[in-house]
């Protein structure tokens, strides 16, 4: 007789682990881990799903424990490694098993069917049955002389591949009736793919990886440095470059016999990317997105778990796809902000990658345009491994100049323009140049107040500041997009004295639009970059007209192909250096270090500040970028914050404020309790974080520092064995190093 270890699918943190369940012979030959499996568990029976993570032939409680119900999987939906990345990730980050288990099932999840007993119709019972789907997908069969555009197109692509219609549609747009009229034509075919893991036949690299000089050196650095179980960051600024890099390990990657995977941010999947890849590696490759159905997550992970997909790209979710013999993980933007998860497991991508490789046995490549403060100190340490280029292929970048806004406030000039920034500006215009604009505020002002009462205009759910756009004369909550009529009456005090404050890009760009009206000055920010297709609108625009400013929130730092720019300017870095957080001038290091890369060596660069001597203005204005990463090393040694000491969050969350006070006192006390007199771990008084964006919920947040993670677990397992978090009425979230802790 035999017998499954079974975690089963509930949300009760003191009973999550593993049960043991007897395995009726009539399953024998079908459980073996990875696979889901109906049971029923407690005195009630209540019928759970569970998933099988090991078979063994005893048990140390034989005349207790129930039989297993039913099957769910007719084979494994997760390999061997992926159990292990799902424990692991329940251990490290402190949560339920099937709270990991989501992000690798989440594309085959199982549908739950009510049946009733035709013997005793009051005996009702739940059928689990996995998600299946099939999927269309159009074929070449031969390729001939065509008229229209778009049907030339639609053969030249399906010369790389077969494509489905989404596929052809995110690439070409509409393309119905000229698919219909190529099958009429008998040059393209129809057919439905199914997961029966039939390899597709043919073009499975229809186009020769070509390489720069630049990336030529780059490959031959990572083949002679990498190191089994050691990730390598490549330190280049170009994404080409870097592009071109990443294609050439996976092409020698499936030469070895293995898959590989390649993860960008969400943004970063551009539609030229796409198209390049599919040239390169034809129906071996796939992307994962976002924006992908239930359908076409399920068709990708059967082709991947299958081995028909080869190479698969896409943002963080794509790491949790069943790959068989893994042999190469590369991970590009690695600070963006995407790579971390809000759910719980509250995970950082880059930490998953490195863990997975490392069960894999696979290369990992790393890379950033301006790497981060964790990858440097990785590099430095010798626990990653640092590729850079040939200073003959590094590009000489621009030097800022600081502009003192408080002297220019002294000499009388309260404008948010100084002096200098306004003759460089009018230098630009007469040389019928372009000039760039950066101000990270989005808006027309940064909240509404009245100047009798001082009463603020907040979103009733989330309780943050609403920020006013004049436009509309609205104010707009960016949390969860509430949005109201401006008052012209304070609610408060009846007085009509409400004002705006605070300098917003809406604001700029009217003061703007009123200096110069003979100026053609196009705004880009979150407002008129809603979707991809205001995306392509405006790259169209760039390509086919002259624009005299271009003013913009950080959406200047995505594809855009800018040209012909005289001068860069941040307007206001302050509110960006003084967040208020740990990594403030890390993050504001990246955006404008980031925005002035873009522009030439001679294009003058400009930014104002109130701040002239600190030290991440300094750092921007050196040609010397070690500058800013000694100085952060030395801050973040003295704080003890990452990478010198992880951090560890825990946020409580309850819609009543009293209760989740308490919770919050209550729950430091067990972890003070937990902690004991040990030096190795630091604890700090809980305090009052703000409101949950869009449910209103109130937040407070303990943190803590530990030297080790070890340390924590031990203090997590005890807490958790005691029913301390079951016991509190707010619910509890954990971080491990979040990017930021307000």
């Amino acid at each position: 007789m035999k017998f499954a270890e079974i975690y089963l699918n509930q949300t009760n943190k003191r009973i999550d682990h593993p049960y043991d369940y007897k395995i009726p012979e009539r399953f024998e030959s079908v459980i073996v881990p990875g696979v889901r499996v109906g049971v029923t568990f407690g005195n009630g029976n209540r019928q759970l799903e569970g998933f099988v993570v090991r078979v063994k032939e005893e048990t140390a409680y034989p005349d207790k424990i129930k039989e297993l119900e039913a099957v769910i999987d007719e084979s494994p939906i997760l390999t061997k490694e992926q159990i292990a990345l799902c424990l692991w990730m329940k251990s490290t980050y402190c949560a339920l098993f099937y709270e990991g288990l989501y992000h690798f099932t989440n594309p085959v999840k199982v549908v739950k069917r009510l049946e009733v007993s035709a013997e005793d119709p009051y005996e009702n019972r739940i059928a689990f049955e996995p998600y299946e789907s099939i999927e269309r997908v159009y074929r070449l069969v031969r390729k001939e002389p065509v008229r229209g555009a778009v049907q030339k197109k639609i053969l030249e692509l399906l010369e790389t591949r077969d494509f489905t219609r989404r596929e052809l549609c995110e690439l070409l747009g509409a393309v119905g009736s000229s698919l219909r009229t190529l099958e009429k034509k008998g040059l393209v075919i129809a057919y439905e793919r199914d997961t029966s893991c039939a390899v597709s036949d043919g073009k499975a690299m229809p186009e020769k990886i070509t390489l720069s000089e630049s990336s030529e050196f780059l490959y031959r650095q990572f083949l002679e440095k990498r190191q089994k179980g050691r990730p390598c960051f490549i330190f280049e600024e170009n994404s080409d470059t870097r592009l071109m890099l990443y294609c050439k390990a996976v092409e020698e990657c499936l030469n070895g016999g293995k898959t590989a995977l390649m993860l960008f941010p969400e943004i970063g999947l551009s539609l030229e990317m796409r198209a390049l890849l599919y040239r390169y590696f034809g129906n071996a490759v796939a992307v994962c997105h976002g924006k992908l159905s239930q359908k076409e997550r399920y068709q990708i992970f059967k082709r991947v778990s299958c081995g028909e997909i080869k190479v698969l790209v896409g943002s963080r979710a794509a790491l949790f796809m069943p790959f068989r013999k893994l042999g190469l993980i590369v991970v590009d933007e690695e600070r963006d902000p995407s790579y971390y998860a809000a759910a719980m497991p509250r995970y950082n991508t880059i930490t998953i990658a490195q863990k997975y490789a490392a069960l894999c046995g696979a290369d990992l490549i790393v890379s950033d345009e301006i790497p981060s403060v964790a990858a440097v100190k990785n590099t430095e340490s010798g626990e990653w491994t640092g590729i850079y280029n040939a200073p003959c292929f590094v590009r000489k970048k621009p030097v800022p100049v600081i502009v003192d806004m408080q002297s220019e406030m002294k000499s009388g000039n309260f404008d948010f323009m100084s002096c200098r920034l306004r003759e460089s500006l009018e230098k630009t215009l007469a040389e019928k140049k372009t000039a760039m604009l950066l101000i990270n505020k989005r808006g027309y002002a940064s909240y509404v107040f009245c100047r009798s009462c001082g009463y603020v205009e907040k979103c009733p759910a989330c309780g943050v500041s609403l920020k006013y756009y004049a436009g509309s004369d609205v104010l707009k909550c960016h949390y969860c997009g509430y949005t109201k009529k401006r008052n012209t009456v304070c609610p408060e005090c009846g007085e009509k004295k409400i004002k705006a404050l605070g300098l917003g890009i809406d604001q700029v760009y009217e003061l703007l639009k009123n200096r110069y009206p003979d100026c053609n000055i196009l705004k880009l920010d979150g407002e008129t970059i809603a979707s991809y297709d205001d995306f392509k609108r405006v790259k169209q625009e760039l390509a086919e007209k002259h624009w005299d400013i271009i003013l913009g929130t950080r959406m200047l730092l995505r594809n855009f192909n800018f040209q012909n720019i005289g001068l860069a300017a941040a307007l206001l870095i302050d509110g960006d250096l003084n967040h208020g957080d740990y990594s403030s001038s890390e993050n504001a290091y990246q955006l404008y270090r980031r925005f002035f890369n873009r522009m030439t060596e001679n294009t003058p660069c400009l930014i104002q500040t109130y701040e002239p001597d600190n030290i991440t203005n300094e750092a921007l204005a050196s040609e010397n970028p070690s500058d800013f990463y000694r100085q952060e090393f030395e801050y973040r040694r003295l704080m003890g914050y990452p990478p010198e000491k992880h951090l560890v969050l825990f946020s409580l969350f309850h819609s009543d404020e009293v209760q989740v006070a308490d919770d919050s006192r209550e729950f430091f006390r067990s972890l003070q309790k937990a902690c004991g007199s040990g030096a190795d771990v630091e604890i700090f008084e809980p305090f009052l974080s703000g409101v949950i964006r869009g449910n209103g919920q109130i937040r407070w947040k303990i943190l803590l520092k530990a030297k080790d993670l070890d340390a924590f677990k031990h203090i997590i397992e005890e807490i958790t064995a005691a029913g301390e978090i079951e016991r509190l009425a707010s619910k509890v979230s954990i971080e491990i190093d979040p990017p930021a802790t307000l």
